[in-house]
């Protein structure tokens, strides 16, 4: 499911999404939370030199668009 997403170039923050919608459809709910965090070489391998650079992207559908939800599940993801 997710392999065919991840062949293809493309922007971290539209790959987030698609993920969350692809859970949406197979898990049939509105309310998925995804949290991406990626490291970019191509910060790397341009010069800048910054091999710890990241990046984080988040998609959040249904009940996870309300304040406290979304609050309780980065908060229970960042404790890890």
């Amino acid at each position: 499911m997710f392999s065919i997403l991840r062949k293809r170039p493309q922007v971290q923050e539209r790959l987030t999404v698609q993920i969350g919608k692809e859970l949406q459809r197979i898990l049939r709910t509105e309310s998925v939370g995804v949290v991406m965090d990626a490291n970019h070489m191509c910060v790397a391998s341009r010069g800048v030199g910054d091999t710890n650079s990241k990046t984080g992207t988040a998609f959040f559908g249904g009940k996870f668009e309300e304040e406290n939800t979304k609050r309780e599940f980065l908060n229970y993801i960042n404790s890890k």
